[in-house]
Order: C-alpha cells, then sequence, then structure tokens
C-alpha cells in the first residue's frame, strides 16, 4: 500500500523500510516481513525482518538476496543506502546471520516466525 495520512509514525517507518529494502533488491515488497523493530539508542533502531522465500522458480532465491543485501550493506553508493530511511543505515552493523547455516538445519531459530507488526501493508 501507499503511506498513509492516518499512519502512525512506526507503520509509516516500516512502510518506507520495506520499500527500500524491497527496490534495493529488486524484488516484491510482500517479500520483506519486518518482524521487529526496537530503539537502540535515542536515534537509532534495529530493524528485524525476514527476506521470505520466493513464491515462484522464476523469482530470486532469498540466499542470493542476503548475499546481496550483505555486499550492499558495505558499499555507501550501494542502492540500500538511496531509500528514504535506509538512507541513514549504518554500514558497521551489517547483515545479521549472513554466512551461517540454513535456517532449516540452524537451531538459532528453527521455527516459522510471525511479524509482531501492527502495520498492515
Amino acid at each position: 500500500g501507499k503511506p498513509a495520512e492516518n499512519r502512525s509514525a512506526y507503520c509509516e517507518f516500516e512502510y518506507f523500510f520495506r520499500e527500500d529494502v524491497a527496490t534495493a533488491l529488486n524484488v516484491s515488497t510482500s517479500r520483506v516481513l519486518v518482524l521487529l523493530v526496537k530503539a537502540a539508542s535515542r536515534d537509532h533502531s534495529l530493524v528485524y525482518f525476514r527476506l521470505l522465500p520466493p513464491a515462484t522458480a522464476n523469482e530470486t532465491s532469498t540466499h542470493f538476496l542476503i548475499a546481496n543485501l550483505h555486499e550492499q550493506a558495505t558499499r555507501p553508493d550501494s542502492p540500500l543506502y538511496h531509500g528514504n530511511v535506509t538512507v541513514r543505515a549504518d554500514s558497521a552493523w551489517g547483515v545479521s546471520g549472513f554466512g551461517k547455516k540454513a535456517r532449516e538445519t540452524a537451531p538459532y531459530l528453527p521455527y516459522d516466525v510471525t511479524s509482531t507488526s501492527l502495520c498492515h501493508a
């Protein structure tokens, strides 16, 4: 959906975050699932999100998207830093979990996680 005037600041941030990541990775926003946004300090937030698997065989694999996102996070001139809210992303945080085992064999996140967002796309 489009940003709405009656949308909360949190939902507005989530909307633009999903748009920014999807645009940087050239995928649909439906593949970007925000799980949680939490304050890390007075002017920093941590965004926990998932890149969902492709719905069809011709969509880009999640593994490739994560590698692409990791690579973009290291380059300030990448599309990731051209977004509305990701323009302020901090490359020092990187992409958590990058390079670890696939979820289905990893003990740290063995089950599906449902978003805690109250915002509707």
